[in-house]
């Protein structure tokens, strides 16, 4: 898997006090052995806004022959306090509060199932969208149960709050990662309220919100986006990413993204540079094949035009997460 490193800034923003100031998240559904699920919501929010409610709701739905919903049933889980918490603030902004709630359901047999949660109500600062305090978040995730082939949804290794300066190059990958080895396959989509689509809705493509020299983009293959803003304020995006097993779509994600577009200033963005060391596949996209046991060695270098700044580097990546032989990151100053 590709592994990112990235830096973020921030700096002071005025927005609205007046709802829970959602700012994204998703729906990741792990299998645990035979119709077991362990369902996470992680949900993002800042500091400013109402508390966010403590318990969430998943509603589960089966897919019947005829292609429609049957509602199932809702499973209630409160909020869990040990794996959430709060992303500090950084150069005065304010923080943004991680929830996460953990719930186990079990799905009724093999079929095509939704797993949906809402609230209320989207940060009121969001341009790209008529009235985004009147509206809420919805989250979805589709997956195939299958008692002979079990599958779980994709999760992600970065989180979906992201920083960047006015018209800036800026890439950003969310690193998505399939437990089962399915392929991904990445879309844009309207971000949903409670019941439909959000209103107003301007994709960030539009010239509105997009330099054209690098209009806001997604890479299908690998999630990677790449966007030179062209105005200051808070954007949101949806994106869909969808699994296929042997060809054969499976199952799907929903994942709402909140953009933070800061003043252009003087300021140089960190550089890194030793990137042609590795190696790609025949579509051009970095690809490394390992055998069991193998070592593999990227050194990367960072540098910033600015000479009074201090670079700091941080890897994601299912790698560093692995319980077995975890990758490492071992950063070294160089003045």
């Amino acid at each position: 898997m590709k592994k990112l490193i990235t830096l973020l800034f921030v700096s002071a923003m005025a927005v609205s006090t007046y709802a829970t100031h959602l700012m994204g998240g998703q729906i990741v559904a792990t299998n645990i052995g035979g119709y077991d699920y362990q369902i996470e919501l992680t949900a993002y929010r800042d500091t400013i806004g109402v508390p966010m409610g403590l318990v969430a709701v998943f509603n589960v739905f089966e897919q019947d022959t005829s292609g429609g919903w049957i509602s199932l049933f809702t499973s209630s889980v409160n909020y869990d306090t040990t794996s959430g918490g709060l992303m500090p603030a950084v150069v005065s902004v304010y923080g943004v509060e991680v929830y996460t709630f953990i719930d186990t359901i079990t799905m009724p047999g093999d079929g095509y199932y939704a797993i949906s949660w809402d609230e209320c109500c989207r940060n009121g600062a969001i341009i790209n969208m008529s009235n985004p305090l009147s509206e809420s978040m919805k989250l979805s995730t589709f997956l195939t149960v299958d008692s002979l082939n079990p599958n779980s949804s994709p999760s992600y290794t970065t989180p979906p709050v992201a920083y960047l300066p006015a018209h800036t190059l800026w890439q950003y990958n969310p690193l998505p990662f399939d437990p089962d080895g399915d392929s991904l396959a990445w879309g844009l989509a309207t971000p949903l309220g409670q019941t439909s689509p959000v209103a107003g809705y301007e994709y960030l493509s539009d010239s509105t919100y997009s330099d054209s020299a690098a209009v806001f983009s997604l890479d299908s293959v690998t999630g990677a986006l790449t966007w030179s803003a062209k105005m200051v304020g808070h954007f949101v995006a949806s994106f869909v990413v969808e699994e296929f097993r042997n060809g054969v779509s499976i199952g799907s994600m929903r994942r709402d993204m909140q953009f933070i577009v800061i003043p252009d200033t003087s300021n140089s963005m960190p550089q890194i540079s030793n990137m042609q060391s590795i190696p790609t596949n025949s579509g051009g996209y970095p690809y490394v094949v390992l055998s069991p046991g193998q070592n593999y060695q990227l050194q990367l270098l960072a540098s910033d035009a600015d000479v009074n700044d201090v670079v700091n580097m941080l890897g994601f990546g299912e790698p560093f997460d692995l319980t077995t032989a975890p990758a490492t990151l071992n950063v070294v100053p160089t003045g």
